[in-house]
Protein backbone atom coordinates (compact mmCIF):
# COMPACT_ATOMS: atom_id res chain seq x y z
CA UNK A 1 0.00 0.00 0.00
CA UNK A 2 2.63 2.37 0.76
CA UNK A 3 4.42 2.08 -2.59
CA UNK A 4 0.77 2.51 -4.02
CA UNK A 5 0.13 6.09 -2.27
CA UNK A 6 3.86 6.95 -3.35
CA UNK A 7 2.86 6.32 -6.68
CA UNK A 8 0.15 8.32 -6.79
CA UNK A 9 1.56 11.61 -4.83
CA UNK A 10 4.80 11.33 -6.67
CA UNK A 11 2.82 11.14 -10.30
CA UNK A 12 0.25 14.21 -8.55
CA UNK A 13 3.10 16.21 -8.15
CA UNK A 14 4.98 15.45 -11.08
CA UNK A 15 1.71 16.66 -13.05
CA UNK A 16 1.29 19.54 -11.36
CA UNK A 17 4.90 21.52 -12.02
CA UNK A 18 4.80 23.71 -14.97
CA UNK A 19 5.86 21.93 -17.98
CA UNK A 20 5.46 20.82 -21.57
CA UNK A 21 2.44 18.38 -20.87
CA UNK A 22 0.53 20.62 -18.33
CA UNK A 23 0.90 23.24 -20.72
CA UNK A 24 -0.22 21.17 -23.57
CA UNK A 25 -3.29 19.83 -21.69
CA UNK A 26 -4.28 23.43 -20.51
CA UNK A 27 -4.11 24.63 -23.93
CA UNK A 28 -6.17 22.05 -25.66
CA UNK A 29 -9.21 22.61 -23.14
CA UNK A 30 -8.84 26.06 -23.78
CA UNK A 31 -9.49 26.05 -27.34
CA UNK A 32 -12.48 23.83 -26.62
CA UNK A 33 -10.93 20.44 -27.01
CA UNK A 34 -11.32 18.72 -23.41
CA UNK A 35 -11.98 15.59 -25.20
CA UNK A 36 -8.20 16.07 -26.96
CA UNK A 37 -6.46 17.14 -23.83
CA UNK A 38 -7.89 14.22 -21.66
CA UNK A 39 -6.71 11.72 -24.16
CA UNK A 40 -3.12 13.69 -24.64
CA UNK A 41 -2.96 13.20 -20.72
CA UNK A 42 -3.94 9.47 -20.57
CA UNK A 43 -1.20 9.27 -22.98
CA UNK A 44 1.56 11.34 -20.97
CA UNK A 45 0.57 9.84 -17.27
CA UNK A 46 1.22 6.15 -19.01
CA UNK A 47 4.49 6.84 -19.69
CA UNK A 48 4.95 8.34 -16.70
CA UNK A 49 4.27 5.04 -15.18
CA UNK A 50 6.29 3.14 -17.60
CA UNK A 51 9.04 5.45 -16.52
CA UNK A 52 8.56 4.20 -13.34
CA UNK A 53 8.52 0.57 -13.87
CA UNK A 54 11.71 1.10 -16.72
CA UNK A 55 13.98 2.60 -14.40
CA UNK A 56 13.05 0.19 -11.30
CA UNK A 57 14.74 -2.37 -13.81
CA UNK A 58 17.50 -0.85 -14.97
CA UNK A 59 16.32 -0.14 -18.63
CA UNK A 60 16.04 3.70 -18.47
CA UNK A 61 19.93 4.11 -16.80
CA UNK A 62 21.50 2.10 -19.93
CA UNK A 63 19.82 4.72 -22.08
CA UNK A 64 21.09 7.82 -20.17
CA UNK A 65 24.53 5.61 -20.03
CA UNK A 66 24.97 6.51 -23.82
CA UNK A 67 25.43 10.28 -23.86
CA UNK A 68 24.87 10.22 -27.48
CA UNK A 69 21.13 8.61 -27.55
CA UNK A 70 20.67 10.75 -24.08
CA UNK A 71 21.53 13.77 -26.77
CA UNK A 72 19.59 12.56 -29.76
CA UNK A 73 16.27 11.38 -27.53
CA UNK A 74 16.29 15.15 -26.08
CA UNK A 75 16.68 16.74 -29.54
CA UNK A 76 14.16 14.85 -31.33
CA UNK A 77 12.11 15.82 -28.10
CA UNK A 78 12.76 19.58 -27.97
CA UNK A 79 12.06 19.88 -31.68
CA UNK A 80 8.79 17.86 -30.86
CA UNK A 81 7.63 20.53 -28.52
CA UNK A 82 8.64 23.31 -30.01
CA UNK A 83 6.39 22.08 -33.21
CA UNK A 84 3.74 21.81 -30.44
CA UNK A 85 4.42 25.28 -29.39
CA UNK A 86 5.08 26.62 -33.10
CA UNK A 87 2.02 25.32 -34.67
CA UNK A 88 -0.27 26.61 -31.60
CA UNK A 89 1.24 30.13 -32.27
CA UNK A 90 0.87 30.20 -36.07
CA UNK A 91 -3.28 28.88 -35.22
CA UNK A 92 -3.52 31.62 -32.89
CA UNK A 93 -2.23 34.62 -34.59
CA UNK A 94 -3.75 33.43 -38.10
CA UNK A 95 -7.11 33.60 -35.81
CA UNK A 96 -7.66 30.33 -37.26
CA UNK A 97 -11.06 28.97 -35.69
CA UNK A 98 -10.30 26.68 -32.94
CA UNK A 99 -12.92 23.85 -34.03
CA UNK A 100 -10.02 23.67 -36.94
CA UNK A 101 -7.12 23.70 -34.75
CA UNK A 102 -5.33 19.95 -34.78
CA UNK A 103 -6.57 17.58 -31.98
CA UNK A 104 -4.36 15.91 -29.78
CA UNK A 105 -4.15 12.59 -29.35
CA UNK A 106 -2.91 9.52 -27.17
CA UNK A 107 0.40 8.96 -28.69
CA UNK A 108 1.41 12.38 -28.79
CA UNK A 109 1.00 12.64 -25.06
CA UNK A 110 3.15 9.29 -25.02
CA UNK A 111 5.80 10.81 -27.09
CA UNK A 112 5.95 14.26 -25.81
CA UNK A 113 6.65 12.05 -22.52
CA UNK A 114 8.73 9.16 -23.42
CA UNK A 115 11.42 12.02 -25.57
CA UNK A 116 11.69 14.76 -22.98
CA UNK A 117 15.14 13.98 -21.10
CA UNK A 118 14.38 16.04 -18.14
CA UNK A 119 11.15 13.55 -17.45
CA UNK A 120 13.43 10.57 -17.93
CA UNK A 121 15.74 11.67 -15.62
CA UNK A 122 13.18 12.22 -13.02
CA UNK A 123 12.03 9.25 -12.90
CA UNK A 124 15.52 8.02 -12.50
CA UNK A 125 16.02 9.66 -9.47
CA UNK A 126 12.33 9.14 -8.24
CA UNK A 127 12.16 5.07 -8.65
CA UNK A 128 15.20 5.63 -5.71
CA UNK A 129 12.66 7.12 -3.45
CA UNK A 130 10.10 4.80 -4.04
CA UNK A 131 11.71 1.32 -3.88
CA UNK A 132 13.95 1.84 -0.79
CA UNK A 133 14.42 -2.20 -1.08
CA UNK A 134 13.40 -4.81 -3.81
CA UNK A 135 10.28 -5.05 -5.03
CA UNK A 136 8.65 -7.84 -6.74
CA UNK A 137 6.88 -7.20 -10.39
CA UNK A 138 3.56 -6.81 -8.85
CA UNK A 139 4.58 -3.99 -6.45
CA UNK A 140 6.61 -2.13 -9.48
CA UNK A 141 3.73 -2.30 -11.45
CA UNK A 142 1.02 -1.19 -9.00
CA UNK A 143 3.14 1.58 -8.50
CA UNK A 144 3.77 2.36 -11.64
CA UNK A 145 0.14 2.51 -12.05
CA UNK A 146 -1.16 4.48 -8.70
CA UNK A 147 1.92 7.43 -10.54
CA UNK A 148 -0.01 7.18 -13.61
CA UNK A 149 -3.48 7.86 -12.24
CA UNK A 150 -1.79 10.46 -10.02
CA UNK A 151 -0.78 12.18 -13.16
CA UNK A 152 -4.21 11.49 -14.93
CA UNK A 153 -6.15 13.24 -11.66
CA UNK A 154 -3.71 16.31 -11.69
CA UNK A 155 -3.70 16.75 -15.77
CA UNK A 156 -7.72 16.58 -14.93
CA UNK A 157 -7.72 19.74 -12.64
CA UNK A 158 -5.89 21.18 -15.44
CA UNK A 159 -7.87 20.44 -18.19
CA UNK A 160 -10.94 21.35 -16.09
CA UNK A 161 -9.28 24.73 -15.54
CA UNK A 162 -8.81 25.10 -19.05
CA UNK A 163 -12.48 24.41 -19.67
CA UNK A 164 -13.60 26.88 -17.46
CA UNK A 165 -11.93 29.23 -19.48
CA UNK A 166 -12.93 28.39 -22.28
CA UNK A 167 -16.62 28.37 -20.77
CA UNK A 168 -16.58 31.80 -18.95
CA UNK A 169 -13.53 34.05 -21.51
CA UNK A 170 -14.25 35.88 -24.48
CA UNK A 171 -12.63 34.40 -27.62
CA UNK A 172 -9.72 37.06 -27.52
CA UNK A 173 -8.62 35.96 -23.62
CA UNK A 174 -8.70 32.26 -25.15
CA UNK A 175 -6.49 33.86 -27.56
CA UNK A 176 -4.49 35.23 -25.14
CA UNK A 177 -3.76 32.18 -22.93
CA UNK A 178 -3.34 30.03 -26.26
CA UNK A 179 -0.67 32.09 -27.57
CA UNK A 180 0.90 32.30 -23.93
CA UNK A 181 0.70 28.49 -23.79
CA UNK A 182 2.50 27.88 -27.33
CA UNK A 183 5.05 30.52 -26.35
CA UNK A 184 5.94 28.84 -22.67
CA UNK A 185 6.08 25.33 -25.41
CA UNK A 186 8.83 27.12 -27.01
CA UNK A 187 10.56 28.34 -24.42
CA UNK A 188 10.59 24.82 -22.54
CA UNK A 189 12.45 23.37 -26.24
CA UNK A 190 14.96 26.13 -25.97
CA UNK A 191 15.41 25.65 -22.32
CA UNK A 192 15.73 21.52 -22.83
CA UNK A 193 18.34 21.69 -26.17
CA UNK A 194 20.50 24.42 -24.03
CA UNK A 195 20.41 22.08 -21.05
CA UNK A 196 21.67 18.91 -23.28
CA UNK A 197 24.90 20.88 -23.96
Amino acid sequence: MEYILSGFTIGFIAAALPGAVQTTVLQSAIIGKAKSSIKFAIGAAIMDGLYIILSYYGLVQILVGYHWLKLLIGIIGSIYIAYIGIVGLVDSVKNKDTQDIKNRTFLSGFLLVLLHVPTLLYFIGITATIFKEKADFLTVLSAGVALSVGALTCFGVVAALGKTINYFGSKWVIKIFNIIASVILIFFAIKIIIGLF
